[in-house]
């Protein structure tokens, strides 16, 4: 539950009061209190002379150890900066973790910036997003609708997928083709293709 603390903070909620915190986690305060001391002792937390709370430089090192015990964006990095640099886009790489995917590899080769804000480790809803889309039509029929139905719904442009209708048809053609890809569903003017890396 200790991470939950952790989890609450985002880039709009830097610094947050016992009150906040028991308010984003679902925590009581007395709990949500013990944790919150706790990860300040620990180094992971900074109180604020207004008894707030916010994240210490101390969190990175939870993300850069997992990066570096995975391998997997070192021996896949060729590959990304190959394909930036022929079509001077960005190219990234992200894994599944349950209705999100992490992004764990970021070539920007971009002339122009769209989605400044997505960066190595950032979070994104499965749906709507190229690369759990990719991924969905792998899984059995029934491990679609259970994805769909843990996740949160939510419309980012008039063309984001709302339906669970229209996101079976989606990944039947995903499945169709190898590949899906996408047009202002997650953000007007950014359009992306994606596919599945096997082994």
């Amino acid at each position: 539950m200790g991470f939950e603390v952790l989890r609450a903070f985002d880039s709009n909620s830097t610094n947050m009061s016992l009150r906040d915190l028991e308010i984003k986690t679902g925590i009581n305060k007395a709990t949500v209190r013990k944790f919150a001391l706790t990860l300040v002792d620990l180094g992971y937390l900074n109180l604020l002379p207004d008894n707030k709370f916010e994240l210490s430089l101390r969190v990175l090192a939870l993300g850069a150890n997992y990066l570096e015990s995975l391998n997997l964006p070192d021996l896949a990095l060729p590959v990304p900066e190959y394909i930036a640099g022929k079509v001077k886009e960005s190219t990234n790489m992200a894994i599944l973790d349950g209705p999100e995917v992490v992004y764990v590899l970021r070539v920007n080769a971009a002339e122009r910036i769209i989605g400044a804000n997505l960066r190595v480790e950032s979070r994104l809803p499965l749906l709507c997003n190229l690369f759990g889309e990719s991924a969905c039509p792998l899984a059995p029929k029934n491990g679609q609708k259970k994805i769909w139905d843990s996740a949160t719904i939510e419309a980012f442009t008039n063309k984001t997928i709302t339906t669970y209708e229209e996101f079976e048809a989606h990944l039947a053609t995903c499945r169709s083709q190898g590949y899906t890809e996408s047009n202002d569903e997650l953000e007007v003017g950014l359009r992306s293709i994606a596919m599945p890396v096997f082994n």
